[in-house]
């Protein structure tokens, strides 16, 4: 069904890409900066808020996976500002498939860009609270996305106003209701 769903996600947006250089602009009134801006702000407080929630309830705040023990020990050695750790003397006990021995030297296999994320959050004690944010500004992203792709929608100008202004909340909320966004969102494995 996913499949099925990009699918016919990609051919939306390629008809909506078509039509709008064929369509006549209904350009209206501007939506105002500061209720974007308002906007903004509560999508990204509720996805946190919502994400955060399924983080303690339904996982925990555990780590479930070796990506996610990988993610997090990465972002411990960066959050000490060092770019690896050290090998602890009994290794079997710490063996991990995704986080590598050479030389000394330890860390996981995985490119920098999320642990660097995810270091403030470790540094301050919170590192379950990574994900929820990073869903958070995903979502800000989505209906971001969704106001520009709305914006000739309407058939007068106060209708493409309005449809602008339902949509990009809209966007969020669809898009973090999805299992796999709802889910990555509120664990480690962002």
């Amino acid at each position: 069904y996913e499949l099925m769903f990009a699918h016919l996600l990609f051919y939306g947006a390629l008809i909506g890409v078509n039509a709008q250089k064929t369509a006549p602009r209904a350009v209206g009134p501007p939506v105002s900066r500061r209720t974007v801006l308002l906007q903004d702000a509560v999508v990204f407080l509720v996805t946190v808020v919502g994400a955060a929630i399924v983080c303690e309830l339904v996982f925990d705040r555990l780590i479930y996976n070796g990506d996610e023990v990988a993610y997090t020990y990465q972002a411990d050695v960066f959050a000490r500002f060092r770019a690896y750790g050290q090998v602890p003397p009994c290794l079997s006990m710490f063996d991990n498939y995704w986080v590598f021995h050479v030389d000394g030297r330890r860390f996981a296999q995985y490119t920098p860009g999320w642990p660097l994320f995810m270091a403030p959050f470790t540094r301050l004690g919170v590192v379950w609270l990574a994900g929820p944010v990073m869903a958070g500004i995903a979502a800000v992203g989505i209906a971001r996305l969704s106001r520009r792709c709305a914006v000739d929608l309407g058939a007068t100008p106060a209708e493409s106003s309005l449809i602008v202004l339902i949509a990009g909340p809209l966007g969020a909320v669809l898009a973090m209701l999805g299992p796999s966004m709802a889910l990555n969102g509120s664990s480690r494995f962002t």
